[in-house]
């Protein structure tokens, strides 16, 4: 549970660095495959862009943004955290988050925006919590309102109101 809530905390901290010093692409179909390309740090989850480039977090993104195509946004700032900048790009259906290190772009964070996106398993947000349980099993951790799975670098985290669904977050961990 103490990884659990440091990731998050992390993931938190994260998007507040990007706000304090900040001066369509398809679908993404995910996955739950144990080698995801250039991660190799073991199982993990991971997801796929159209064109089958595996992805998980902690990989270099320059494939799967080249396949995803052009965002509906794109922001950058000087990253607090790390030399060079920190990138955000917004796709319908989810929104990517990156970390630098030597010149290269890193996925840090991958968060559903809508519906239009689910998981391998089928769940988006909407879903019910017995629909994420019956999907995912009972190897979670609850942290205040949300649901989380870990698996090797990845946290998976279901956030939850009233019984459903109502964001899904892919952290690097």
């Amino acid at each position: 549970m103490k990884k659990s809530i440091a990731v998050i905390a992390s993931a938190l901290a994260l998007l507040l660095i990007l706000a304090s010093c900040s001066g369509g692409g398809g679908n993404i179909v995910l996955t739950d495959d144990e080698d995801s390309g250039t991660h190799d740090s073991g199982e993990v989850f991971s997801f796929s862009g159209g064109t089958n480039i595996s992805l998980a977090p902690h990989d270099n993104l320059e494939s799967f943004i080249k396949a995803a195509g052009e965002p509906l946004n794109y922001e950058e700032s000087n990253s607090c955290a790390y030399l060079g900048l920190d990138k955000v790009w917004t796709y319908s259906g989810y929104t990517i988050y990156s970390y630098p290190v030597d010149g290269v772009d890193y996925l840090l964070q991958l968060v559903f925006t809508d519906d239009s996106v689910k998981t391998s398993e089928g769940i988006s947000i909407g879903a019910t919590e017995a629909e994420v349980k019956a999907a995912y099993g009972d190897g979670f951790e609850t942290v205040g309102n949300a649901i989380c799975y870990t698996r090797g670098d990845t946290v998976l985290q279901f956030g939850l109101k009233d019984g459903r669904v109502t964001s899904i977050v892919y952290n690097a961990a």
